[in-house]
């Protein structure tokens, strides 16, 4: 082998080096950018996992908030309503006053326990009846006294409150579960049809 096939020898073993190097280069350098891409998935995929939580996370903020909003806008409703219902079922005493109103107004005086009366309260036209049923007790009318009566001690300090208006009053803690239910009702049957 002579000096001009060394050198050629030489020279195709260093191109063959250089290619062989080349490749690998490329090779690696392919497998940094795979790896890379690879990265870069993982990265956005957890950036949008972390984007889509935090969506999540404020869309139930959101949620929770209107659900707050629209249960304080229904509970505000149902005490507007709970306010005009007492109003009209108030409004409604004074027709309680019909022809069978004496036996009531009689009922109502034998509700009353037997005491040193010295005030009795009545509406105007329950004058008469309540001076036949305390006949030595001073008789003070109130028209604001739908029906019924009011009675008070000697000493002012015990009271009796038999009115329409205090029995509404007492029976309305009651009566209003019950309205409100059948009002829900009506308003459920009314959607289905």
């Amino acid at each position: 082998m002579g000096y001009r096939e060394l050198v050629s020898h030489l020279q195709k073993e260093g191109e063959e080096k250089i290619q062989q190097l080349w490749a690998d280069v490329k090779k690696q350098a392919e497998q940094v950018r795979s790896e890379a891409a690879d990265r870069t998935g993982e990265i956005r995929s957890a950036y949008e996992k972390d984007q889509s939580i935090k969506a999540g996370d404020q869309a139930e903020i959101i949620i929770s908030e209107s659900r707050r909003k629209a249960r304080s806008l229904q509970l505000s409703a149902e005490q507007a309503l709970a306010e005009r219902l007492y109003e009209t079922a108030h409004s409604l005493l004074p027709t309680l006053r019909d022809d069978r109103y004496r036996d009531i107004f009689s009922s109502i005086c034998r509700e009353i326990p037997e005491s040193d009366w010295s005030d009795v309260k009545v509406h105007p036209q329950d004058e008469a009846m309540a001076r036949s049923c305390y006949a030595d007790t001073r008789i003070e009318t109130d028209s604001s006294i739908s029906g019924g009566l009011s009675v008070r001690g000697s000493r002012g300090k015990t009271a009796v409150v038999n009115t329409f208006e205090k029995r509404l009053e007492k029976a309305w803690e009651d009566l209003l579960p019950l309205i409100m239910k059948d009002i829900k009702k009506g308003l459920s049957d009314d959607e289905t049809h």
